[in-house]
């Protein structure tokens, strides 16, 4: 018998669930913070309350505390995550972690300085209604960034295949620099 290799549902809780209770060991998708924070754009403030949307298991969360946000609102929707990093950054106050679907956040509006996002993005374009999905999502980036705050998308994708999401709330969102 031979059987088809189950493709990785990358939208899908359950599926982060599993994969958080197998691998503990802290991870950076794509690259760590230190190689992004190079590319980040001169005049773009790195500062004050942040929102880390799709946390994971990431070391990012303390290094944004060590280029000086105040605070940091880390949340997943992978319940297993968020137990594991709350217990490990429990000395931590200025770290902050969450359940959460980022669809529809309970955020209050215009509330964070920078909202980062390293691959959840990515996540939501493998899900069947993407297009849909990804709206209500920067519709809620919208929501929740202070009027003048930043969005940083950090991405696997190439530019061409994301940039397309944004049309649907250019009005809202405007593209400040795309470092590839």
């Amino acid at each position: 018998e031979s059987s088809t290799p189950q493709k990785a549902n990358y939208s899908d809780a359950s599926y982060w669930n599993d994969f958080y209770q197998k691998n503990t060991e802290q991870f950076d998708w794509l690259q760590s913070w230190q190689t992004f924070q190079k590319s980040i754009p001169g005049g773009i403030t790195l500062a004050g309350h942040a929102l880390n949307i799709g946390c994971g298991n990431s070391t990012m969360p303390e290094k944004l505390l060590e280029i000086g946000f105040v605070k940091v609102l880390n949340i997943d929707f992978s319940q297993v995550v968020i137990d594991q990093m709350s217990k490990k950054y429990e000395n931590e106050p200025r770290l902050e972690w969450r359940v959460s679907d980022c669809i529809e956040m309970d955020i209050n509006d215009h509330s964070y300085d920078c909202i980062f996002d390293k691959s959840t993005f990515d996540c939501l374009a493998c899900s069947n209604n993407a297009e849909e999905i990804i709206n209500s999502y920067l519709n809620e980036v919208y929501r929740i960034l202070k009027s003048n705050g930043y969005f940083i998308l950090i991405s696997f994708a190439p530019e061409i295949t994301r940039i397309r999401y944004f049309k649907a709330v250019s009005q809202k969102l405007k593209l400040v620099s795309v470092i590839p």
